[in-house]
């Protein structure tokens, strides 16, 4: 089972750790998920984390047209899916899927969905120069295999957009 099956339509709040130089993924004071972040965008070295006790990696790969590999243990069992880049801002999985990042409303919000379709997970920022990051994941991204690995791409990306512009 994917670990944030369980926590479809709630709103989780990620927040900084700077001690441990990661992010840390909350649904009210319990730790959901946490994010190292690889800040060496071109290269190959892994995002890792921890997500309801299932460790998990997320890897770039390729410069132009990337792909990245969300590698997770589940029951003792090692899995990966991959995303592939089809064209801006858009990656699909194995199955044929296609999702699309796109940011939205002044980069308050960015979402992640199937194309046509209502988002799957949603970021959106709150406050001013210390802002509050709500990420939900909707309950009609139930049938969908490593929704994990979905949540943690759209995340990704878009800290890495904002650092990039920073």
């Amino acid at each position: 089972m994917d670990a944030l099956q369980a926590l479809l339509g709630r709103e989780m709040h990620w927040s900084v750790n700077k001690a441990l130089r990661q992010f840390e993924l909350r649904d009210g004071d319990d730790l959901v998920a946490t994010l190292r972040p690889s800040y060496w965008r071109f290269g190959s070295k892994p995002a890792v984390g921890m997500c309801r006790g299932e460790a998990w990696s997320l890897e770039r790969h390729g410069l132009i047209t990337p792909t990245f590999t969300y590698r997770c243990v589940v029951d003792g069992a090692a899995k990966q899916i991959g995303y592939r880049h089809v064209r801006r801002r858009t990656y699909q999985d194995p199955m044929g899927r296609l999702y699309e990042l796109k940011p939205s409303s002044g980069d308050r919000v960015f979402t992640c969905a199937e194309r046509g379709r209502p988002p799957l997970v949603r970021l959106h920022r709150e406050g001013g120069w210390r802002p509050i990051w709500t990420m939900t994941i909707s309950p009609a991204a139930r049938g969908i295999p490593y929704i994990t690995g979905l949540a943690m791409l759209a995340t990704l990306f878009h800290f890495w957009r904002l650092a990039a512009r920073n």
